[in-house]
């Protein structure tokens, strides 16, 4: 079963994909840092979650996703 139609699958989903993916890399890179090393880490993976919610909004408002799912 999919959870988004094609075409939202395909532009938002994917970038939600990508998003996702660099803020796991964000993180996993700020956890070996020293503690002054680990904020601008820190910001980048706020940033993009912020995006990444932005973005899973949209998608609920423009009723590409369920409100379960959301």
């Amino acid at each position: 079963m999919q959870i988004l139609a094609k075409p939202e699958r395909y532009s938002l989903g994917l970038k939600i994909d990508c998003l996702l993916v660099e803020i796991i890399e964000a993180i996993s890179a700020a956890v070996f840092l020293k503690r002054e090393e680990k904020l601008p880490y820190v910001r980048i993976a706020i940033r993009k979650l912020d995006t990444a919610k932005l973005l899973l909004m949209i998608l609920w408002e423009t009723k590409a996703l369920d409100e379960k799912k959301y």
